[in-house]
């Protein structure tokens, strides 16, 4: 049993080490471009000005488009919510799967198609009785995801 305990701990050392030196890493940030444009279709500026902010708080600079090395267009955004649980006899209170989906395109410098029809999704559970509507703060909480999704998503268009 001692040399249980000693081995145990060398052995997940010794795994740590290994995955650290080839390279392996949780996450880690995003990968920072040199220019972006960003456009949207009408109705859409609440979602755009997040992506905004939440992509120039990650160095991303925005240009024009015609001075841009890659152009995102913003097309479609929907926001569906779905009932998962639903009213019983001891209170009134019901759980939704609220899902926001953000429809996007990619291009490049040259304007050649590199997503043409991108579709990015963030759900979440709410709950709502009688007296409430479910959190405000949500469909905002789900856009500032659908951002982190789309650098990702133009992160792995650049590598």
């Amino acid at each position: 049993m001692r040399m249980r305990a000693v081995f145990l701990p060398l052995m997940v050392l010794l795994l740590g080490t290994l995955l650290t030196a080839c390279g392996f890493q949780l996450r880690g940030q995003a990968p920072v471009f040199a220019t972006v444009s960003l456009t949207s279709t009408a109705g859409m500026s609440e979602l755009a000005q997040i992506i905004r902010s939440s992509w120039q708080a990650q160095g991303i600079h925005f240009v024009s488009v015609k001075n841009s090395d890659f152009k995102v267009q913003l097309l479609k955004e929907s926001n569906n919510h779905y009932i998962m649980s639903g009213f019983n006899s001891s209170s009134s209170t019901q759980q939704y799967q609220v899902v926001e989906t953000l429809y996007f395109a990619i291009l490049d410098k040259k304007g050649n198609y590199l997503v043409k029809n991108g579709q990015l999704s963030a759900s979440a559970l709410a709950t709502q009785n009688n007296t409430q509507q479910y959190n405000p703060d949500l469909i905002e909480s789900l856009r500032s995801q659908l951002a982190s999704q789309l650098l990702w998503r133009l992160g792995a268009l650049k590598a």
